[in-house]
């Protein structure tokens, strides 16, 4: 593995270190962040529930009240003449308010009059049970403090949650004293469950809760739910989410419990931003590495071409022969290595500046014909020059010349070979 290998293996796994962490990282945000928002937004949906069921319990607040405070209701607590329930009482007048139960109570706990109703069927039906044990004088349904006294929540009766309203019984004018307590009751069953889905837009189910039923693994937590704590969502699978809401009774206890079951929107939309953060991040790490790799070439590339060009310059510089660099037009020298020096007996670097026609010996027109050549033809030439060394002696040379462009200009490359220490190093 040479150095750029090594170097871009080291940057690829670098990059792919602070990927992985920057993923890590990005996920562990992005998915809480899109958690807490999905859960948030779950227990708004609850909310709505909540408040929907409060309108419900309001609106029979609203019925109860205008049945409430009626002189003839006034004297029906008094004298329960049959001529009342007859026109005011009958089954079809209850289902039109929307109620399941009606009861006529005096505040000592005893039953004027009471009706069940099933409103699938606008048929009476035998009162539920448990009504007793939430008429007597000690129940919060027959506690009024004053006239303006309203009770209204939620009671579970036949194993189904019931909404109840009740209000003092009053005349036309308000006034009392109060003769009893007039309450009307609406059971939360499966039609009523589906009125209220179509209202808050959920996929709602209601039931009965009771303490027990809150010991169930749904509702364990660190939170787990309860009237304290009363929402709690939870998540079925990655495309789907639970909604708790618990709602307690008249008397602080678990007893209705709504369920909402959502599209995991916000989290799938969370794992999308996700994805294509990923896709993202993985394409700027390639290309990163891809310009790294263009980037590191050059770079070795260069530096393998600048010690080429050091050593190819120490090899001219130090070789035995004589090595020139002319400019094409003056012929002045440009560059002289040591061996053209120590042929002609000069210091080293003495003859650079000096224009190679005043070290010719004898006519220049042999060496110019070669340069001529050299740069018509563009084909290197050969010449025999005499030249003058530093003492004035005479050097007989063989002249190799070629020319070059550097920078748009042309150069004169000039190999000498000193021919006279040539004869003398060949064998006799």
């Amino acid at each position: 593995m040479n150095r750029k290998q090594k170097t871009l293996f080291a940057i690829t796994v670098g990059l792919l270190g602070i990927l992985l962490i920057f993923l890590l990282s990005a996920r562990f945000i992005v998915i809480t962040s899109y958690r807490a928002l999905e859960k948030a937004s779950a227990k708004e949906h609850l909310q709505r529930v909540v408040n929907v069921i409060d309108n419900e319990l309001d609106s029979m607040v609203s019925s109860t009240g205008d049945y409430a405070t009626w002189d003839d209701t006034y004297r029906f607590m008094q004298d329960g003449n049959a001529e009342f329930i007859e026109s005011n009482l009958a089954e079809d007048s209850l289902a039109k308010l929307r109620v399941n139960l009606v009861a006529f109570v005096r505040p000592s706990g005893e039953i004027v009059f009471a009706k069940a109703l099933d409103r699938g069927t606008a048929k009476a039906v035998p009162l539920p049970p448990e009504l007793g044990q939430h008429l007597t004088a000690s129940s919060p349904l027959l506690q009024h403090r004053s006239t303006e006294s309203t009770v209204k929540g939620v009671l579970v009766m036949n194993g189904t949650p019931m909404l109840v309203a009740a209000k003092p019984v009053l005349t036309n004018a308000g006034k009392g004293p109060i003769r009893g307590t007039l309450i009307m009751g609406r059971f939360i069953d499966a039609a009523e469950t589906a009125r209220l889905a179509n209202m808050t837009r959920l996929h709602l189910d209601i039931s009965a809760c009771d303490q027990a039923s809150l010991n169930a693994a749904p509702f364990k937590g660190k939170k787990p739910l309860s009237l304290a704590n009363p929402f709690r969502v939870r998540r079925a699978d990655d495309k789907t989410l639970n909604g708790f809401a618990l709602i307690g009774d008249l008397y602080n206890r678990p007893a209705l419990l709504a369920k909402i079951t959502l599209v995991r929107q916000i989290y799938q939309q969370g794992v999308k931003t996700l994805q294509y953060f990923l896709f993202c991040c993985i394409l700027i790490s390639l290309a990163s590495i891809i310009v790294c790799n263009w980037g590191l070439g050059k770079y070795f590339g260069s530096q393998r071409e600048e010690e080429t060009e050091r050593l190819y310059a120490a090899a001219v510089e130090h070789a035995a022969m004589g090595v020139a660099i002319l400019e094409a037009g003056s012929c002045r020298i440009v560059r002289a290595n040591t061996g053209f020096s120590v042929q002609l007996g000069y210091p080293p670097g003495l003859l650079e500046g000096t224009l190679f026609r005043e070290i010719l010996a004898d006519d220049p027109e042999s060496f110019e014909r070669c340069i001529e050549t050299v740069l018509r033809d563009g084909k290197p030439n050969r010449a025999e020059l005499h030249l003058t060394r530093n003492d004035r002696s005479l050097a007989v040379m063989e002249v190799h010349a070629s020319g070059t462009l550097l920078d748009d200009q042309q150069y004169l490359c000039l190999v000498l070979h000193d021919m006279i220490e040539q004869k003398q190093s060949e064998p006799a």
